[in-house]
């Protein structure tokens, strides 16, 4: 198919058309299928890539800020377990006390 067209890439539509050809139509709607949802996963990475190239900041400059939110999202969760721990062991001091009373 590719070939009598005299491309060098094989295209979703030469595949198609073989399997037509071939008497394999019970294929292609499951096939258009998986292209279509091909297409629309393509659509999206290439809107994500166009936002994050529009921002104006390099690869390395994303990164940092990324990895600035990973540390207060870590300090965040590390102040909130830590405040959490100190008043169930403040709880436990008391229960404690007032068993020994």
């Amino acid at each position: 198919m590719a070939e009598n067209d005299a491309k060098k890439t094989i295209a979703p539509e030469h595949v198609i058309k073989a399997l037509e050809e071939l008497e394999y139509v019970e294929f292609i709607p499951f096939l258009e299928q998986r292209l279509a949802d091909y297409k629309g996963t393509q659509r999206v990475k290439e809107k994500r890539d166009a936002k994050f190239k529009k921002s104006g900041l390099s690869e390395e400059e994303l990164l940092r800020q990324q990895e600035a939110l990973f540390r207060q999202s870590r300090s965040r969760l590390h102040q909130t377990s830590v405040s959490g721990a100190s008043s169930s062991t403040s709880a436990d001091d008391a229960t404690l006390k007032a068993e020994e009373e």
